[in-house]
């Protein structure tokens, strides 16, 4: 999972995803980005540790970077999962979590 540890929803959405994770059996990566040049590294730990797919956190800072967060994934043949309308429009998979 995809956060930036900044924002103050970001403990919350952890919260569930780490929860959801556990009671699927699914070990959860969390990948931290404050900064676009956080994103490199952050898919390089991906690729490294052989992730199975992105969940993209909602947030504000990643949202507004979702161009290069798409493209990344897609260089990377990484599944990505994003919560608004936008990132399917700009390519990537849609997911409402609510």
């Amino acid at each position: 999972m995809l956060v930036d540890p900044n924002y103050p929803d970001t403990e919350r959405q952890l919260t569930e995803v780490q929860e959801a994770a556990l009671a699927l059996g699914v070990q959860l990566l969390v990948l931290k980005a404050t900064s676009e040049s956080d994103f490199d590294p952050a898919f390089a730990t991906l690729i490294q540790r052989q992730a199975g797919a992105l969940l993209v956190a909602s947030d504000p800072f990643l949202f507004s970077r979702r161009d290069q967060i798409i493209a990344l994934a897609a260089r990377h043949a990484v599944p990505a999962i994003y919560q608004f309308r936008e990132n399917a429009v700009s390519g990537g998979v849609d997911e409402l979590w609510n």
